[in-house]
């Protein structure tokens, strides 16, 4: 397209320039008439004149007759005798010698040293003597506004050429800009593009920019659906397996539990039996708790109640845990109310994990804040902590089940708390601010 735009500047400059130089010959043709009609004007002129003085010289003896020139406009003429003076004029003296053996009169062009043409006409008086006019042949002032035209029409040309060269050179250059911008947006969306200075271009600049906005973000939309899509083809499978585990694990686990709690019953059990057993009974409760995580991480649908009080579900927890946590040099403090249609048993599970995960990334004397808060018809729960927070590079795994930072973590507990968030419609993130991580934890 370039060099389609050029070739056609060029053609356009081209045709400009032989129409100027077609108009210019057409004017100086046009002067070239003018000028021959004033020499013949003038030629007309001398021819009278000259006429004119030899007729009234001839009825005037020569001893009366006056050798003085007469100057009326562009027209000189006079009489020169024999033993007179001669002219001053060295043109009408050479006219005069080439006139001094004719009776006709002799028309003569000439040219003065600054190269005006002029007219001569001389002849023969009858008695003696001879009679002249001279007359310049001057351009008139059509000739000048001709000459006036010629020097505008040049001139145009002359800025027409510039312009084009200067129009092409602004093209190239902004499409060579644009051309950049495309070559560096083909590898990167977010690359800044060059602003053309024609307005024209400056509109395909814009509209570049919102197409390759408009990529970026069809990319993003993609990469978080193909991860959704992974999310859910995972936690299909893991679906799976927790209902199969729920039904293989959990009926042999009841009959374990059962009979340990049935012997730990007996009077005559020791007491580090019974102490065994009620290891066992608390580690199978711990599975069949897993369990449960795992089916709530499958995404089963929760049995919502109506007008939970989530301020005071969220208080009790951290009531709860508050002995632990001490235990590690850690406080935990909860403010806010807010009530929503939830399921309980899903929010303690999450509000539980998220408080683990932040008492135990907290350093010894800090304080793990919780703050609920209303919003709308639901709720929003901020688990803040003076942890180190997650890797960068790692905070894409961060809600993927399995994962974990802990030597001795399950990597279910950020998962759980997401499922349960989105199986009440709402979202669990995660963000850095300053020296402080922020779990919110939304239920719509």
């Amino acid at each position: 397209m370039a060099g389609s735009f050029r070739q056609r500047l060029f053609a356009i400059a081209l045709l400009t320039v032989l129409v100027c130089a077609a108009a210019t010959v057409a004017v100086l043709v046009l002067a070239r008439i003018t000028l021959d009609e004033r020499s013949a004007h003038a030629q007309d002129n001398v021819s009278r004149e000259v006429e004119r003085m030899r007729g009234a010289l001839a009825a005037v003896p020569l001893a009366q007759r006056s050798s003085a020139e007469r100057q009326s406009g562009e027209l000189t003429s006079g009489y020169a005798s024999s033993a007179g003076a001669a002219p001053s004029n060295q043109l009408v003296r050479a006219a005069l010698r080439d006139s001094a053996n004719t009776d006709a009169i002799a028309i003569v062009e000439r040219a003065e040293p600054d190269g005006t043409p002029v007219l001569i006409a001389s002849a023969r008086v009858p008695g003696g003597g001879q009679v002249f006019a001279l007359q310049r042949v001057v351009a008139g002032r059509e000739t000048r506004s001709l000459r006036v035209v010629i020097l505008v029409f040049a001139a145009l040309s002359l800025s027409l050429i510039v312009a084009s060269l200067r129009a092409l050179r602004a093209v190239e250059r902004d499409a060579s800009a644009l051309q950049a911008a495309l070559k560096a947006l083909a590898h990167d969306l977010d690359a800044p593009v060059a602003r053309p200075l024609l307005r024209e271009l400056g509109d395909i600049a814009t509209g570049i920019e919102a197409l390759a906005r408009e990529l970026a973000r069809a990319q993003e939309e993609r990469a978080r659906l193909t991860r959704e899509l992974g999310d859910r083809e995972r936690l299909a499978a893991l679906g799976r397996v927790a209902a199969g585990m729920a039904h293989e694990v959990r009926n042999p686990l009841a009959a374990i539990k059962l009979r340990a709690d049935l012997a730990r019953a007996q009077s005559d059990t020791p007491p580090a039996v019974a102490q065994d057993l009620a290891d066992i009974a608390a580690e199978i409760a711990r599975l069949d708790r897993l369990v449960s995580d795992l089916l709530a991480l499958a995404g089963r649908s929760p049995d919502r109640q109506p007008d939970v009080d989530i301020g005071l579900l969220v208080k009790k927890r951290a009531e709860l845990l508050g002995p632990w946590a001490s235990e590690r040099g850690v406080s935990i403090e909860s403010q806010g109310s807010a009530r929503a249609n939830a399921e309980p048993g899903g929010i303690v599970r999450a509000v539980d994990n998220l408080l683990r995960n932040a008492v135990e990334a907290s350093p010894s004397g800090a304080k793990v804040e919780i703050l609920v808060l209303a919003r709308g018809a639901g709720a929003r729960v901020e688990v803040a902590d003076a942890g180190p927070g997650i890797p960068k590079e790692r905070e894409v795994e961060l809600f993927e089940p399995f994962f974990t930072t802990k030597v001795d973590g399950t990597g279910l507990g950020l998962a759980l708390a997401r499922a349960v968030a989105e199986s009440h419609g709402g979202t669990l993130s995660y963000c850095r601010d300053g020296d402080t991580t922020r779990f919110t934890l939304e239920i719509a």
